[in-house]
């Protein structure tokens, strides 16, 4: 793949790593904009008109999104509106967060990547395997750019396509790994930085007090029922979003009425619970106060419930027709309920900011089936030393989660 269309691949890392700087630096820029003009917010559906309308007139197939994608990866005979994708989901994703939808960076990652590598592929007339591995090459080359991940974005690339077991596939891995790194390399040269919670110095599986073996093992199973909680929690979003995506459909047309309606809901529940802190990516916010992703790791008092109103607000945003993604207000819920977990009295499965650590990606693991990027994405952000308990975590949940996730693409027929 590399021999042969060198310049076209390279081509592809460059265009996507700077789509990704334009997009974070964007995603930025919009949500700095709404702390700083707090009434937008009150915009949210008709932003959600909005965003259906320039849709269903331009947008054909691409509303569709991750799912497209990964059809086309394994159908790569169907043609597609992918030139338009990767633009269309950066604005919408810049138009959701400006007002205050709840939602996440993933399915803008994927579809600009996925969907800029099927149009080059499609104009350049690659068929067969170069096709599919080319498009997951940009995959993997937007996920490690908007996360500064690359090697969760290769793992994930191939892990997600499901093209059999990624240890299988070294020639694969290698060439969507090339993919990611400049990609990502691309995006940090261009000055993005990638914020990332610290975990405290005595986060460990066996930090603390000496520890016997019963006090061990007690830690151990500590931790796999946490995981089995993760996983639980993963399938009931899971769920809960197909639900909700079924609740809108029955609404019928038009579908620009149904993000309205979603979006009057986020801020009904919004005014209920009395803060904003729920709205938006989650990440970041400009001064203290607000319950960031952050928040989870450190040692003031958090809501215990805040996984609960993300996954509300979440739900209500993504299936009424906004766009975005799902993965960063699932880091959001897995590191709340991480955190909440820790603070069971006698629960000592790990120190707390590792058990919410481990939430953030065991969560993801669970609801997108690519437990083993997970694993690798925790290794990344936290800390190779970590690896096992992540490992362990996002293995489990993935099993208790059931075996259907986010992307319906590649779940089993119903």
């Amino acid at each position: 793949m590399l021999r042969q269309n060198a310049l076209l691949f390279f081509g592809m890392c460059l265009m996507v790593g700077m789509g990704g700087a334009v997009f974070l630096a964007g995603l930025d820029f919009v949500t700095r904009l709404r702390y700083a003009h707090g009434w937008v917010v009150w915009l949210l559906p008709f932003g959600g008109i909005m965003t259906v309308w320039i849709y269903q007139r331009w947008g054909r197939d691409a509303g569709r999104g991750t799912d497209r994608i990964l059809e086309w990866i394994r159908e790569p005979e169907k043609l597609g509106a992918f030139g338009r994708m990767g633009g269309m989901i950066v604005g919408g994703t810049w138009l959701t967060h400006l007002l205050g939808g709840s939602a996440g960076r993933e399915g803008t990652a994927l579809q600009m990547g996925g969907g800029f590598a099927a149009a080059l592929a499609l104009r350049a007339g690659l068929s067969g395997d170069q096709a599919r591995i080319f498009v997951m090459s940009g995959l993997a080359a937007g996920f490690g750019a908007v996360f500064g991940t690359p090697l969760a974005g290769a793992v994930f690339a191939v892990e997600v396509v499901k093209c059999g077991a990624v240890w299988r596939r070294p020639a694969l891995l290698g060439t969507v790994l090339v993919a990611a790194v400049c990609a990502d390399g691309v995006c940090r040269v261009l000055g993005v930085e990638h914020g990332v919670p610290v975990l405290a110095e005595s986060a460990g599986l066996f930090s603390g007090e000496s520890l016997g073996l019963g006090a061990l093992m007690r830690r151990c199973m500590g931790l796999g029922v946490a995981a089995a909680c993760f996983g639980m929690f993963a399938r009931a979003y899971v769920a809960l979003h197909g639900k909700a995506c079924g609740f809108w459909a029955r609404w019928g047309q038009p579908a620009g009425l149904r993000a309205a309606a979603g979006g009057v809901a986020v801020l009904g529940v919004t005014l209920l619970l009395g803060t904003r802190d729920y709205l938006g990516l989650g990440v970041w916010a400009p001064g203290p106060g607000p319950v960031v992703l952050g928040s989870f790791f450190g040692t003031e008092p958090v809501p215990v419930w805040a996984w609960f109103w993300k996954m509300l607000l979440t739900v209500l945003t993504v299936s009424s027709g906004f766009k975005g993604g799902e993965v960063t207000p699932l880091f959001y819920m897995g590191a709340s309920l991480g955190n909440a977990l820790s603070r069971v009295p006698g629960w000592v499965a790990a120190e707390g900011s590792l058990l919410a650590a481990a939430g953030m990606v065991a969560v993801f693991a669970g609801a997108s089936k690519a437990p083993l990027a997970c694993a690798v994405l925790g290794g990344e952000l936290f800390g190779w030393q970590h690896v096992p308990v992540f490992l362990v975590t996002c293995w489990i949940a993935d099993r208790v989660s059931g075996n259907r996730g986010l992307y319906g693409a590649r779940n089993p027929a119903a």
